[in-house]
């Protein structure tokens, strides 16, 4: 059985063996809502945040016992393109075990969460998706990476942007910052006094790319921005 460990990154399930550990970690829950006029593109967002303490695991291995050492993401189209050489202290989480992997219409919406998301996403032409997730052995640290292909490109910078301002609503203090290489990409990086994350957003081709470095403030604003940016880059390069 799993429980949804809500974060800045979004929903990320853990087992009920972990939820049990000794110790908290504050996270930023955002509640959206948006209002779509009817035979508008136009929308307006409003959103309120709170801080609240669930259970936060212990250090232990980062994957499952049993996770199979083939990865599913080599025979899927948009998988195989994400990259692999992370920093060497983070581990690849099991897909199915956090809820990454192959995401079609539904979940792409559900993953979004806000009203009318499956509508916006057939609009704009989604076709599909591919989500992972590493984290530190102790869980204080996680990357994620969505890469999500469109019918155009302009549907994929519809969606970016919308990413990215789903982020910058679920923190008090968004910051934007600029990415070096790609100066379409759209920077942003938000913080409570219990943990942060840096995330870029980009359109390559028809392909919407968002890459997120978060976790607990060991690192400066400057430091976890520049290994966001970097790690935005080797991925924005291998498309």
């Amino acid at each position: 059985m799993r429980a949804d460990m809500t974060t800045l990154l979004g929903t990320v399930r853990l087992p009920r063996a972990r939820r049990v550990r000794v110790g908290c970690v504050a996270v930023l829950v955002a509640v959206t809502a948006v209002a779509t006029a009817c035979g508008s593109s136009s929308t307006s967002m409003n959103s309120t945040s709170t801080s609240l303490s669930i259970p936060k695991p212990t250090a232990e291995p980062a994957s499952p016992e049993g996770v199979s050492s083939t990865d599913p993401a080599v025979i899927d189209s948009v998988g195989t393109l994400i990259i692999r050489d992370v920093p060497a202290e983070f581990s690849l989480q099991d897909d199915d075990w956090v809820g990454a992997g192959p995401t079609d219409l539904n979940k792409a919406a559900a993953d979004a969460g806000f009203d009318g998301a499956k509508r916006f996403l057939e609009e704009a032409g989604f076709e599909r998706e591919y989500q992972r997730i590493w984290t530190t052995n102790n869980f204080g640290s996680t990357i994620y990476i969505r890469l999500a292909e469109f019918a155009t490109r302009n549907g994929a910078q519809l969606y970016c942007s919308r990413l990215a301002e789903i982020l910058r609503a679920k923190t008090s203090t968004p910051e934007a910052f600029a990415v070096d290489g790609v100066p379409s990409a759209i920077g942003v990086r938000g913080a409570d006094r219990d943990g942060s994350a840096s995330a870029v957003f980009a359109v390559k081709d028809k392909r919407c790319i968002e890459v997120l470095w978060g976790g607990t403030n060991d690192l400066s604003a400057k430091e976890q921005i520049r290994k966001a940016t970097e790690l935005f880059n080797r991925q924005y390069v291998a498309l």
